[in-house]
């Protein structure tokens, strides 16, 4: 008995989703995943709480009544995951004349390779939105993930925003800087709340070779003397990323998941769908996900850009 066309081939949906997965799974340009902290969940949104602490313990006398704190979250932040998706179509000409399989296997790459580059665009929007204050875009305390005015609960506030041209430009004495700012920042009550490192090191592919020579050498980098690198320790790996598009910005961010707020909420994979466009004599594929970056709080993260 002949096959009809369609049974053909949607026969193939199985294997072409494969294809694609394996291709998103095995793909050795990842770097979205060294700078967020995935989460998954199939709820609408999801409400994250910036954590409180308590304040320092007091003295108290023999007898003395105990003072009792308040563990307060001080802010949320509600996440919406978003729908993307691509698509193409085949005409069935073009799969007749091409063996059918081989045109969309094809196909199927690029597809996979387009929403690995959408991943990687949203989680590199934490470097190049990182002062923006769009809605979506602001952590919990409501301003931007990278400010000089994050809140303190006793109404003054803190920074993980290097402005000045003159301390941001990446060089060893800036690094430096950069890791005592870090290592400087408050809790929601002013204490010390430090990430203590080590760090990953952000930057575009302009500054790699650049990051790499501070961080690797072992004497004192960019001059003659022969005092030891101690920055260099503190620095995990550097993270280059060819989706940050300022060829001048940089940045610290704790390499232990739990001292940073950078998110990434996946709500579903990827799906593959097919179907028969009967009007156009065409077969029709598609890919969807549902995700999006989000900042869960600006702590273990120094940012800086001329």
């Amino acid at each position: 008995m002949a096959r009809t066309e369609q049974s053909d081939i949607t026969l193939h949906r199985v294997g072409l989703h494969k294809e694609i997965m394996k291709l998103f799974s095995e793909s050795p340009r990842v770097y979205y995943k060294g700078m967020a902290t995935e989460f998954t969940s199939n709820q609408v949104h999801e409400i994250f709480a910036q954590e409180g602490d308590f304040g320092l313990p007091g003295v108290i006398g023999s007898g003395t009544a105990i003072p009792f704190d308040d563990f307060a979250m001080p802010y949320s932040i509600t996440v919406t995951p978003k729908k993307r998706a691509i698509g193409f179509s085949v005409t069935t000409e073009a799969i007749e004349t091409e063996q059918g399989y081989g045109v969309i296997s094809r196909r199927a790459s690029k597809l996979a390779d387009s929403m690995l580059k959408g991943r990687e665009a949203e989680v590199a929007n934490h470097m190049n939105l990182a002062t923006s204050t769009a809605a979506g875009d602001k952590g919990p305390d409501a301003v931007a993930l990278a400010s000089t005015s994050h809140p303190l609960a006793d109404g003054s506030t803190w920074s993980n925003y290097g402005v000045s041209s003159a301390l941001v430009t990446l060089g060893v004495q800036n690094l430096e800087n950069a890791v005592q700012e870090i290592r400087s920042q408050k809790s929601h009550r002013g204490d010390p709340f430090p990430a203590m490192g080590p760090y990953i090191l952000i930057v575009p592919p302009g500054l790699e070779m650049l990051a790499k020579r501070i961080t690797g050498a072992k004497s004192y980098p960019q001059s003659n003397d022969n005092d030891p690198n101690p920055v260099g320790d503190t620095i995990s790996h550097v993270l280059v990323n060819p989706y940050i598009t300022s060829t001048t910005t940089w940045a610290l961010l704790s390499s232990n998941k739990n001292e940073h707020g950078l998110g990434f909420l996946v709500r579903r994979g990827m799906r593959t769908d097919m179907w028969k466009d009967h009007n156009h004599d065409a077969m029709m594929t598609a890919l969807t996900e549902i995700y999006t970056k989000f900042n869960r709080g600006a702590r273990g993260f120094q940012y800086l850009n001329t």
